[in-house]
């Protein structure tokens, strides 16, 4: 969550800006924050190429860090692009002069090695009285090791590795790489500190491998032929097939469109949002227990545009791309087909398409100007808990609004004429 915003005056050269720069992030050490985000500054109305740019960011940033010797608060900087083009320039650049590729894992915030060697001298009775002295030494100074195992460190996110490095060489503690993991060795009081981090490192871990998981055990259709580690499929049914002719009559009879004007029925396949609608399903099954209503109903959604209708099976029903609704801010699904024909718009061949949705609608109220969540159930049980969807009409539903994007699965892609 953003904490704060610095604005920098517009400057006109490369000098110019990174001095705006060095000032920008001394002032966000001195707040005490631990991150800043920044824009492709100078890139806009003041001309300077992007080349020139990345270039002067990288070395104000890189002057921040020689001058401050990784003892300020501030230990991300990130910068961020909207434009596809600027993300390549940028990359490129810094690239170049950093020296190293993506897939590394080091950075010009490495510092130096300071560990200092520490010499223990045990006198003792006995030769046999040094050695166990020194072996209990050791064995306190193992006890003090945190480790990730070397399973864990295939899935570990960039972030948590280098925030891991950052506070490591803080601490003064070492990180050692052994045959079964990242072990990190130090002081009792410093591993105290790291453990921390470790144990956030372990959560997101662990999450990762817990979703992996699921993805294994969630069943996928038996119609798709595909496994979870495949990528979006869009099938072509045939017109003998069944799920053909069952959703093109079911499609005619409401739409009243001849069938001889159904250019083609796809099935789509796409394995990460029907993960995501089957855990939102499970979800609202257990949370629903002894309703009366309906978890999921197969509702119609009409499309615009050929590009809102891609957007779609390939990353699901974005709530910004609704279409206007008196009846809440979400994404409106029909009940009948003809309801749904008047949001579809002919492209340029005059091919219109429909969605045959999904949806999880679970228990509804009566939706009621452009409310952007479901209204509260008022249970003094559960005072968060809120209705699943909103509709139309409580007896006779015609319409369906849904405020969660895992809620809807695009099952069915028809294009007609």
């Amino acid at each position: 969550m953003c904490q704060k915003i610095i604005h920098l005056k517009a400057r006109s050269s490369a000098s110019g800006w990174s001095e705006a720069l060095l000032k920008g992030l001394r002032e966000v050490d001195n707040l005490g924050l631990n991150s800043v985000a920044l824009p492709a500054l100078g890139t806009g109305g003041k001309g300077l190429s992007p080349d020139t740019m990345a270039k002067t960011m990288y070395q104000a940033v890189k002057q921040y860090v020689e001058d401050n010797k990784g003892k300020g608060s501030l230990t991300s900087v990130r910068i961020v692009l909207f434009n596809s083009d600027l993300v390549d320039k940028f990359t490129s650049t810094i690239k170049n002069l950093s020296g190293r590729t993506r897939q590394s894992r080091t950075s010009f915030f490495k510092k130096q090695d300071t560990r200092q060697t520490v010499t223990i001298y045990i006198y003792a009775y006995s030769e046999h009285t040094a050695q166990q002295a020194a072996a209990d030494v050791l064995d306190l100074y193992d006890s003090q090791k945190v480790g990730i195992p070397k399973t864990h460190m295939k899935i570990i996110s960039e972030k948590h590795l280098t925030d891991l490095k950052q506070r490591a060489d803080k601490l003064g503690v070492t990180l050692v790489d052994k045959p079964d993991g990242i072990v990190i060795q130090g002081l009792k009081c410093n591993i105290q500190e790291m453990k921390d981090i470790v144990d956030r490192c372990r959560e997101s871990i662990n999450r990762t491998i817990q979703t992996q998981a699921d993805r294994k055990s969630i069943p996928l259709p038996p119609s798709w032929k595909m496994t979870m580690g495949d990528t979006t499929k869009v099938v072509q049914l045939n017109p003998s097939d069944q799920e053909y002719t069952i959703l093109a009559k079911r499609f005619c009879s409401e739409t009243l469109v001849p069938i001889q004007n159904i250019v083609s029925i796809e099935r789509i396949q796409n394995p990460t949002l029907y993960m995501q609608y089957y855990g939102k399903k499970k979800e609202m099954e257990t949370a629903n227990i002894g309703s009366h209503n309906p978890i999921e109903r197969r509702l119609w959604l009409g499309t615009r545009s050929a590009d809102v209708t891609q957007n779609i099976y390939q990353k699901g029903f974005d709530r910004k791309l609704k279409s206007g609704t008196t009846l809440g801010s979400g994404v409106m699904f029909a009940v009948d087909a003809r309801t749904a024909l008047g949001y579809c718009q002919a492209d340029a061949t005059g091919s219109r398409r429909m969605y045959y949705v999904d949806v999880l609608t679970g228990d509804s109220c009566a939706g009621s100007g452009f409310i952007t969540k479901p209204p509260s159930r008022n249970d003094p049980k559960n005072p968060m808990r809120r209705f699943d969807s909103t509709t139309d009409n409580m007896s006779a539903p015609g319409l369906f609004i849904i405020y969660h994007d895992a809620q809807a699965y695009p099952s069915f892609l028809i294009t007609f004429r």
